[in-house]
């Protein structure tokens, strides 16, 4: 059992998480943005056009998606966000961890509040999940445990439904775990093999949709099949770990329970480590950017409707949000896979930018130091032999635009 002091010890690490997280308006994560953006569009659609949008003209050259990824909380959300704005974002945040917490003990944990402290004091938990505003998979998360639950329980349409929140809150990480699940349930439960196999054939086609259109995305479309793989597996070794660990934990009870304290301990400790050392505690204590792109937002230099690549630390991309509120098309989408983010050579890098249409680059200071990369100094070496233009720099010298429309038409667009 764990000990009274170590529950407070968790339960209050959590309290404070969660509290600096909402306490922001715009808490700053490496995938918090992409919550806020889609939130907000939605929200803005619902509101103005009456209609739940599909595609998101202001991502990935006018051809990004709004949906169905993150469908439940970013829809819930959009709807929020017309009275709380972006408020909302981190209150869905919020109620999808709590959500979380929720689902896993009522399905496998219990009454057992050791084993649920362990499983929050879990780096997967606390620093990829929270931290980095993993919003969309906090939500699968209770989702298919609700879907866990409700199947053991026989309530299958309660399953059904619960199934396909989880897909269409999270299509890369739900799915396997649910089929994985249903492929052991045929083994371990073979009095119910006809509903299983009901179960997965409904799935399957409520999904197939949902492939066809995200197969269409710039973002598939853009990439290789193998490196698409290669990101799919790396992010399920990561995002899976929040629901393979409940089946481990309980598996393995009786030595959680009788180490559950020092567990605990290294757990916190691995947190700390991680935290630090991916500089991911910067949006406890950070506020948002905006005020650094208002001026120049609002400025008659500002071109609404025009391409930007804009090139950010992964932990601040909150400039890509007050772009597209103003009318700016990004080049990318808020995926990792679509940012490019990379070391180029300038005839590699003129053809990048001729193919993804961009007519700006706007460069934070701090980018090519945080990402180890040369985009800034090529930038720079080409204003200076005359290829593009400095558009705007900001005073205090955080910021500066690039024009790179004429280096494009220099090489034929």
């Amino acid at each position: 059992m764990v000990d009274s002091g170590t529950l407070l010890l968790v339960f209050g690490t959590l309290a404070i998480v969660l509290t600096l997280v909402g306490i922001r308006k715009v808490f700053l994560g490496y995938d918090s943005i992409g919550n806020y953006a889609h939130t907000w569009y939605i929200s803005e659609e619902l509101f103005t056009k009456h209609v739940i949008p599909l595609k998101m003209n202001l991502l990935d050259g006018g051809k990004g998606l709004a949906l169905p990824y993150g469908a439940f909380p970013w829809t819930v959300g959009a709807v929020l966000y017309h009275f709380l704005l972006s408020r909302a974002v981190t209150i869905m945040m919020v109620l999808g961890v709590l959500s979380a917490m929720f689902a896993v003990r009522l399905e496998r944990f219990g009454a057992n509040i050791s084993l649920l402290a362990i499983y929050v004091a879990s780096p997967a938990f606390l620093h990829e999940g929270i931290l980095s505003f993993q919003m969309p998979f906090f939500w699968a998360v209770a989702f298919v445990f609700l879907y866990f639950y409700f199947f053991s329980k026989g309530s299958y349409i309660l399953a059904f439904a619960s199934m396909i929140l989880a897909f269409y809150t999270h299509p890369f990480l739900a799915p396997p775990a649910v089929f994985t699940y249903n492929a052991f349930a045929l083994f371990d439960k073979p009095e119910r093999r006809k509903q299983i196999l009901i179960l997965t054939a409904l799935s399957i086609a409520a999904m197939l949709p949902m492939a066809i259109y995200i197969h269409g995305s710039p973002l598939v479309l853009s990439q290789s099949f193998w490196y698409l793989l290669a990101r799919w597996a790396e992010r399920l070794s990561r995002g899976e770990a929040l629901i393979i660990l409940p089946f481990v934990l309980v598996r393995f009870k009786g030595f959680f329970m009788k180490h559950s304290s020092p567990v605990i301990i290294i757990m916190l400790v691995g947190n700390l480590a991680l935290l630090f050392g991916t500089h991911n505690y910067y949006g406890l204590f950070h506020d948002s950017n905006r005020q650094w792109y208002e001026q120049y937002l609002d400025s008659k230099t500002f071109v609404p409707g025009a391409t930007y690549r804009i090139l950010t630390p992964a932990t601040d991309k909150d400039a890509m949000l007050y772009f597209i509120q103003h009318d700016g098309v990004l080049a990318n989408d808020f995926f990792t896979e679509s940012m490019h983010n990379q070391n180029w050579e300038a005839p590699e890098y003129s053809d990048f930018l001729r193919e993804k249409q961009v007519d700006f680059v706007v460069l934070e200071s701090n980018y090519d130091q945080s990402q180890e990369l040369n985009e800034g100094v090529l930038l720079a070496n080409l204003a200076d032999g005359g290829k593009i233009d400095v558009r705007y720099q900001d005073k205090d010298g955080r910021f500066t635009v690039y024009d790179v429309r004429d280096m494009k038409s220099e090489d034929g667009s």
